[in-house]
């Protein structure tokens, strides 16, 4: 009934993950409350021994309000608003203000002292309007690198020249030409997540660009190994043993680039979404961003993609040499075996021949055995009269029954352990 409290009446409950698998969707936003306003980003590389260091670090500066292991922590006052995210192998901090509160983001990384890792990027982004910040693009950046379109359908135009003047942070200008709602926000996010993206995806270009080399000395050493398999005279030990040397360089080169180019492919998807996410509109005499960034991004990716290819490859390639290798020294013990067999069959024939001469001469053995035993039972009745000739009459019968039953014993005997007979001696 309806108004009974039973366990089996009760509804479905709430899924485990169903509450924070819905934050998910909103934990990654960046909140620009006001326009005019100023972003200034830090972007922190981690190597592995920095991330335990990390969260102590982010527990002291927090003051303890940050929760154990987190990787978000936010800092909301009436003219500020910061944000620290980690990711996989950077974290990045990142402070908004409010032109009009009057207060300007930190202007150098010196409140950055004691965290681990080390300064990979830092940019500041202005928003708002001409007036607001009174600048003027053109001074701002180099006349012969700056890059500038319109963003999202139009309603901002963006501005960058993406050079650092000595130690001072990258800027970029975004002028307000009609932005709504949380346009600002996204567009925002959207500049910071391209430029971070797109410097980390060229991490990769170094790690390629001295693999190259070493690929091209790994293919010559594979095809002398391989023109030496062709040779009649080569030593198939020596082959084997530097084969699975240059194996064995090879997957060691292999697992260290691995995740750095496979990091780089993903970065440059990133950015390349992130890009298509801009909504650009091209302004006369000026670069878009995407023609800026994958007219010297795709180079350094290409080279990327081709190093980590010609691994692949030439690790292919060793292996179907070993297995060649393998199959031959395998084709050359299976004709050892057969050899050993054959040889094994023909003494083992010898063997049984002679067994079956000694069994044969064993049934005349017995045979003269067993006569001369009727002969001795035979000699007493010599001395009961003159049966010399009925003696030798009985014997001339006894001698071939002996020897049948002798030969028949032998057959038996034989029968029963199932052992083969020689057709020369069936």
């Amino acid at each position: 009934m309806y108004g009974q409290d039973n366990a089996s009446d009760r509804g479905p409950g709430d899924h485990g993950l169903r509450v924070s698998l819905s934050e998910i969707m909103h934990t990654r936003t960046l909140q620009v409350p006001k326009i005019p306003a100023r972003v200034r980003q830090w972007l922190i590389l981690h190597g592995d021994e920095d991330i335990a260091r990390l969260g102590d670090w982010l527990h002291r500066v927090s003051q303890g309000r940050a929760a154990q292991g987190a990787s978000r922590f936010t800092v909301d006052e009436d003219d500020m608003h910061c944000v620290w995210e980690a990711h996989t192998e950077f974290s990045t901090i990142t402070f908004v203000t409010t032109e009009a509160s009057g207060r300007a983001p930190p202007g150098d990384s010196s409140w950055l002292r004691g965290m681990p890792g080390e300064i990979f990027r830092s940019v500041e982004i202005l928003i708002g309007s001409r007036t607001d910040f009174d600048w003027e693009a053109e001074a701002c950046f180099d006349p012969t690198r700056i890059v500038s379109s319109l963003a999202f359908g139009g309603v901002a135009r963006i501005w960058s020249d993406f050079t650092i003047k000595g130690t001072e942070a990258g800027k970029i200008l975004v002028e307000d030409l009609g932005l709504q709602n949380d346009e600002a926000s996204r567009l925002v996010q959207t500049l910071l997540e391209i430029g971070n993206y797109r410097k980390l995806a060229l991490l990769g270009f170094p790690v390629a660009r001295d693999l190259m080399p070493w690929i091209t000395a790994a293919e010559a050493r594979h095809a002398k190994i391989t023109e030496r398999m062709n040779a009649p005279s080569g030593n198939r030990a020596e082959i084997l043993h530097e084969l699975l040397d240059l194996s064995a360089e090879v997957e060691c080169r292999a697992g260290r680039a691995r995740f750095r180019l496979g990091a780089t492919s993903s970065y440059h998807l990133l950015t390349r979404d992130r890009l298509s996410a801009l909504r650009e509109a091209r302004l006369p005499g000026y670069s878009t961003w995407s023609d800026f960034i994958e007219r010297r991004l795709l180079p350094a990716m290409r080279t990327c993609e081709i190093s980590q290819s010609r691994l692949d490859r030439l690790s292919e390639r060793i292996n179907r040499t070993a297995s060649l290798l393998s199959l031959e020294q395998t084709v050359a013990l299976n004709k050892q075996s057969q050899a050993s067999l054959a040889s094994m069959n023909r003494r083992a024939m010898v063997q049984l021949r002679l067994q079956s001469l000694v069994e044969g001469l064993s049934v005349f053995a017995v045979s003269y055995y067993i006569i001369g035993l009727l002969d001795h039972l035979l000699d007493p009745l010599l001395q009961l009269g003159d049966v010399e000739r009925l003696k030798s009459a009985a014997l001339g019968v006894i001698v071939p029954l002996v020897l049948s039953g002798a030969w028949i014993m032998s057959k038996r005997r034989r029968l029963r352990s199932n052992m083969p007979v020689p057709s020369e001696l069936a």
